[in-house]
């Protein structure tokens, strides 16, 4: 199976806030292992599943207890894996206690985005 790797504006933007190479090795190792099993849960702690909510459609892996890759699989088999954006949960509202404006507003930013 081909998984074709698609990246957004608001991906980069936020991968380039984050200048910790840490961080971007995780990401590398994170993309690669997913192409290899696009629908294996792979993240800090086995942490890979969808938002619920205000955020329904779209998918979160941790990378580190608090920074997560947003992304989306579609396609056949699946075909696509979408990256939307490297966030902390204080970023995107899903810290506690939860912020539903900011999740609404990142929710507005994710389906604005075109690959």
């Amino acid at each position: 199976m081909t998984v074709i790797i698609r990246r957004c504006e608001l991906f980069f933007k936020t991968v380039g806030k984050n200048k910790n190479p840490a961080i971007i090795d995780l990401i590398k190792l994170w993309v690669g292992d997913k192409i290899k099993n696009p629908l294996s849960k792979i993240g800090h702690g086995g942490s890979d599943y969808p938002f619920t909510s205000t955020l329904a459609g779209y998918n979160h892996a941790k990378l580190t207890q608090d920074i997560s890759i947003v992304y989306k699989l579609h396609g056949a088999e699946p075909k696509f894996l979408d990256l939307y954006a490297v966030v902390t949960h204080q970023e995107i509202g899903t810290s506690k206690p939860p912020n539903a404006n900011k999740q609404k507003s990142f929710a507005q930013r994710l389906g604005n985005q075109t690959f």
